[in-house]
């Protein structure tokens, strides 16, 4: 009741017409800070740690998101959908149909935050393992942008996966798809671009070498 009552609230939220999309993430502080209040957690910019996996798993419920380039000098994560102007749904993955990944997979930018501030999400944002993806221009991939090109080959990081499977290369495995931007002191920063419901056939896990930095 509590996810689909959250859901349900910032789904309507992101098809309001502001007059700043700027705006975005301000609007709807007070109403966002009582659900963490009232569901004991720690959260911000759209997403729960209590519901971190779920909370990720939106997408563009039109034709295109369009990303907000600045906020009256606050950075939004790329991985939250207050950093684009247009109306969002999550995506239809069961209640206890999934199989979250761990926290040595994927770490929370919540368990990075500044205890002066709960929700600043430090500057690595989400620390993920980052794969190859297979027929990159599959259908089952869902662009927040679909008219934007990449100069790089586009990768995902595995949220989790469906528990119910024909086979393991069948496995339904739930992803956010992240462009790389640039390197930094070694390490590799990605930002999100859109979401998608891949087979474990579709994903080249490999060698994973150090974690990345989703921004």
């Amino acid at each position: 009741m509590k996810i689909k009552l959250y859901q349900d609230l910032y789904e309507r939220y992101s098809h309001l017409a502001l007059s700043y999309n700027t705006d975005r993430p301000i609007a709807i502080k007070g109403l966002e800070t009582r659900l963490i209040r009232t569901f004991e957690t720690i959260g911000g910019y759209g997403i729960f740690e209590k519901y971190l996996h779920r909370g990720l798993m939106w997408q563009r419920s039109g034709d295109t998101l369009n990303r907000i380039t600045s906020f009256r000098g606050e950075r939004v994560p790329s991985w939250s959908w207050m950093a684009y102007d247009g109306g969002i749904k999550y995506m239809d993955i069961p209640l206890g149909g999934a199989i979250w990944a761990e926290d040595k997979d994927m770490t929370s930018p919540f368990k990075l935050k500044n205890e002066d501030n709960p929700e600043d999400c430090g500057e690595k944002g989400l620390e993920a393992w980052v794969c190859d993806i297979v027929e990159p221009q599959s259908r089952r991939l869902i662009m927040d942008e679909p008219g934007r090109s990449f100069a790089q080959p586009l990768k995902c990081v595995i949220v989790g996966r469906s528990n119910q499977a024909d086979g393991e290369d069948n496995q339904i495995h739930y992803a956010i798809i992240v462009s790389f931007v640039i390197r930094r002191e070694g390490v590799e920063i990605y930002e999100r671009v859109g979401v998608g419901f891949l087979e474990r056939q579709h994903i080249v896990l490999g060698d994973r070498g150090a974690k990345a930095h989703i921004h």
